[in-house]
């Protein structure tokens, strides 16, 4: 918009010049015919030239507008009338030239036909001000529109029907948060009532903006199906599968089998993540490369329940035990599926004799064997790691030397061959990154952005609302049976339908209605008296100080 505004000033520079060079012509030329003109020709010949001054002063008045435009002013009317007076300066030149040609009045009319184009152009360089002063105007009254739309919009009446579709939007998502609990658990509806309050709780103080009490319950439910077990399985828990599902992305099945291993460990959940992140941590630096934890984490959920089993469900042997195969360019699957070969000793021994008379070097799996053998599967990868001639010999061998060296370990040749080039990838600057960009950590995994947060805290904001509300269903349960006997009864009365066959349960609806008790205050000063309150059926006269639900 700026560089609009600087390209019709230079405009108007021009306009201006060109103006003022044809008025002094004009001018010129009429003085050298003063003595063969009529009076009322010189009086046109008068008129013609203030014309053209008129439209050089026009222009000067567009500098102002420029100015005033800048300083935020609304010059719409301002330039509604300039363009007005041009439109009728350069109507009233015409008219004079007209007049000045049938009386034989000699003037350059070339000189005349640049200065009409001249204000049409200071015409147009008016519009594009107009144009410009309408955007200046809508930028000056952006804010000012939205406080007077939020002023129409938001009235204490708007407010409070907001407030209501809030509140009932919350009752019936806290409603349905709970019956999901007592659909996939069997628990009666006061328990999962009770459930759902300690979910809340949770979310409260967990200090995680992206934990509420909708996660936790999803979280509940699907750890309970993917289980099979109806069980607390610790609050820290529950935050910790949902953030590794929510945050990290794993799968249901993963989290859960991360999240378990972990909770199985005495600590807390978080801590033994933590934990495991130290250790990839620590195999980082004794390695020299620099592993993901995400992609170990990746590893441990993802692993075979042979696997987990088999080292003690600790998630930081399954840690230990992946980051090295990952050291060893492999992965830990790949890794169990090499244990389990090199234990079928026979075929075993005879592939490494074989790759030994083609290589000719020696190669020794004993040690890798007895690792094997005890479900080391760390230990295997670092005994392979160690095993420097398997590796160049199959670098350097032919094709068949190659396929030989890959029978050895109970791998393909394509599995090898990627296991070598992987190692060569690791140590690429690994050890300067760490350095220049420090160690990993659990927490920064589950970093989130800026808008992730502001969306998170909206959500939280919403379900603080619903954990409001959630104790007052039984309340409204109880209200809503009342009005389903009244309705029932109604409708039987209206249809003169034999109510014997339909009776309506009169005990049902007062038991209903005793199950409501509402302890309430009304304090005046100026009227010193007490309200009766409902408490199981009958009346209170007794006033009450606070107001609460039984």
């Amino acid at each position: 918009m700026a560089d609009d505004i600087n390209k019709a000033q230079e405009q108007l520079v021009l306009l201006n010049d060109a103006l003022t060079s044809l008025n002094a012509n004009i001018k010129a030329t009429f003085k050298s015919q003063a003595d063969t003109i009529s009076d009322a020709s010189k009086t046109i010949t008068s008129d013609f030239s203030k014309g053209i001054a008129q439209a050089n002063k026009s222009l000067n008045e567009q500098d102002k507008i420029i100015a005033a435009i800048n300083k935020s002013k609304n010059m719409g009317t301002k330039i509604d009338n300039e363009i007005i007076k041009n439109e009728a300066i350069k109507s009233r030149i015409l008219r004079k030239a007209e007049i000045l040609r049938r009386d034989g009045v000699e003037f350059d009319e070339e000189k005349l036909l640049n200065s009409l184009e001249q204000i049409d152009g200071a015409i147009a360089n008016l519009e594009v001000l107009k144009d410009q002063n309408i955007e200046k105007q809508r930028e000056r009254n952006f804010v000012g529109e939205i406080l007077e739309k939020a002023k129409n919009h938001l009235s204490v009446r708007r407010l409070l029907q907001l407030a209501l579709v809030a509140t009932v939007n919350a009752l019936k998502e806290g409603s349905e948060l709970t019956a999901n609990i007592a659909k996939n658990t069997g628990l009666s509806q006061k328990s999962s009532l009770q459930l759902q309050k300690n979910f809340a709780n949770l979310a409260a103080n967990s200090g995680e903006v992206f934990i509420n009490s909708k996660r936790l319950n999803e979280s509940f439910n699907t750890l309970a199906s993917q289980t099979g077990i109806v069980s607390s399985f610790g609050g820290d828990t529950l935050v910790s599968f949902t953030q590794l599902t929510e945050q990290l992305g794993m799968s249901a099945e993963q989290a859960t089998q991360l999240a378990l291993t972990s909770r199985l460990q005495g600590t807390s959940t978080k801590s033994t993540l933590e934990n495991t992140v130290a250790t990839v941590n620590a195999l980082n630096k004794q390695n020299g490369v620099n592993l993901s934890s995400k992609e170990i984490f990746n590893d441990i959920s993802s692993a075979s329940k042979a696997i987990v089993v088999s080292l003690g469900m600790n998630p930081q042997l399954l840690a230990e035990a992946a980051a090295e195969a990952r050291s060893l360019g492999s992965t830990l699957s790949e890794i169990d599926q090499i244990a389990e070969s090199l234990l079928n000793f026979e075929s075993s021994i005879e592939n490494e004799l074989t790759a030994e008379l083609l290589t000719g070097k020696q190669l020794n799996f004993e040690k890798a064997r007895l690792l094997a053998l005890n479900n080391d599967l760390a230990g295997v990868s670092k005994e392979l790691a160690n095993n420097e001639e398997l590796f160049s010999s199959f670098a350097n061998g032919n094709r068949i030397t190659q396929q030989a060296i890959a029978d050895t370990i109970g791998i393909s040749r394509d599995q090898m061959a990627d296991m070598v080039m992987q190692q060569k990838f690791l140590t690429l600057g690994a050890q300067g990154f760490t350095a220049e960009y420090g160690e990993q950590t659990y927490q920064q995994m589950l970093q989130l952005s800026a808008t992730q947060k502001l969306e998170a805290s909206m959500v939280k904001l919403k379900t603080a609302l619903v954990d409001l509300v959630t104790p007052l269903i039984p309340i409204i349960d109880a209200f809503s049976n009342v009005v389903s006997g009244v309705a029932t009864l109604t409708s039987n009365v209206v249809s003169g339908g034999n109510t014997s066959q339909n009776e309506f349960d009169y005990d049902k609806m007062a038991s209903a209605m005793s199950n409501v008790q509402v302890n309430s205050t009304i304090r005046s000063d100026s009227f010193n008296r007490h309200n009766q309150s409902t408490n199981h059926g009958s009346y209170q006269g007794s006033a009450r100080h606070k107001t609460g639900y039984a």
